[in-house]
């Protein structure tokens, strides 16, 4: 969001002409959803916060919602950076760092103990 015009990912404007004029719009859906959502994530699973709203649109009673919802960020955050693969080529090393973060992230949310402990 500092850079709106791709400049410094090394991202040239011009591929994204036809859809965007800069990237402040996408560069804010990755500050919320990559930058709040696993922070309040984390928390809601370290303290088992219970939000009704959550558990209505989750039901899942064999995990916690929080659980769930980890799952579908990292697996967003895999077919976020695929998509931006797909549409402006192999550019960064931050590309394959974020896939590798999706992956672990999934890896370490379906290790038998993690699920043992949020059930």
């Amino acid at each position: 969001m500092a850079e709106p015009s791709g400049h410094w990912l090394a991202v040239s404007p011009i591929l994204f002409n036809q859809w965007i004029g800069d990237f402040f719009l996408p560069g804010l859906y990755i500050f919320i959803f990559f930058g709040f959502a696993p922070i309040f994530l984390s928390y809601a699973m370290l303290t088992r916060l219970r939000w009704p709203l959550a558990e209505m649109i989750f039901g899942d009673k064999d995990y916690h919602w929080a659980w769930l919802a980890t799952v579908g960020l990292a697996t967003l955050l895999l077919l976020w950076t695929l998509g931006l693969i797909w549409l402006v080529g192999f550019r960064t090393l931050y590309q394959v760092l974020d896939a590798l973060m999706g992956l672990m992230i999934l890896r370490l949310l379906f290790l038998p103990s993690i699920r043992r402990s949020l059930n």
